[in-house]
């Protein structure tokens, strides 16, 4: 079940990059990809699930980006707030709370 909802909530960060949400540049795949990884785990947390985010597929690319640019993590950590804040908006309880409570 956490696996579900790392993918679910990766795949709704990404979907913030459209251009009538957050209208963020997409064209570097590794920091888009660690943007929506970032944000997932941002929206577990908030959501009080627990289980991984990382996908290994993505880990080389980070890592090439990270040598060649020391505040790449920085950067994707600011889009990916601005993404998760963008979907804390969207909850109609605004507030913190767990999906085991939500039910």
């Amino acid at each position: 079940e956490p696996d579900f909802y790392a993918t679910l909530f990766h795949e709704m960060v990404h979907a913030t990059a459209r251009r009538s949400r957050l209208d963020r540049d997409t064209s570097c795949y590794a920091f888009e990809e660690l943007v929506a990884e970032i944000g997932a785990a941002m929206l577990m947390h908030h959501f009080g699930i627990k289980g991984d985010v990382q996908h290994e597929s993505y880990v080389a690319n980070w890592l090439q980006r990270l040598n060649d640019d020391k505040r790449f993590i920085f950067k994707a950590a600011a889009a990916a707030n601005k993404a998760f804040e963008f979907l804390k908006e969207c909850d109609p309880h605004h507030e913190e709370v767990s999906l085991s409570d939500a039910a």
